[in-house]
């Protein structure tokens, strides 16, 4: 993970842009999101970004978006899952 990335763009336009050219991640959360997922508030999230441990894009306007990957990563070690480990994929259909 890039320790401290948050990449800004003027306009939501230009980041749609850059999410079309693969210059941002498909995995990619919300703020809402990556709260719920992390159990923590956004305000929260936002203080993560804040401190870099987890990597954003930004738009004037207030769009924010976030890596879906290193939101796993947080909530694997929160849960005190090693890297090394694989997930067990259970699906219930």
């Amino acid at each position: 993970m890039a320790k401290g990335y948050v990449k800004r763009y003027k306009t939501v336009a230009q980041m749609g842009a850059a999410l079309a050219a693969g210059e941002i991640p498909e995995s990619i959360l919300s703020p809402g999101g990556a709260a719920a997922a992390l159990g923590v508030t956004r305000q929260a999230v936002y203080d993560r970004i804040k401190r870099g441990t987890l990597r954003a894009w930004w738009a004037e306007g207030g769009y924010v978006l976030i890596d879906a990957r290193d939101v796993r990563s947080a909530v694997r070690r929160k849960r005190g899952i090693a890297e090394s480990q694989g997930e067990l994929n259970v699906s219930t259909t």
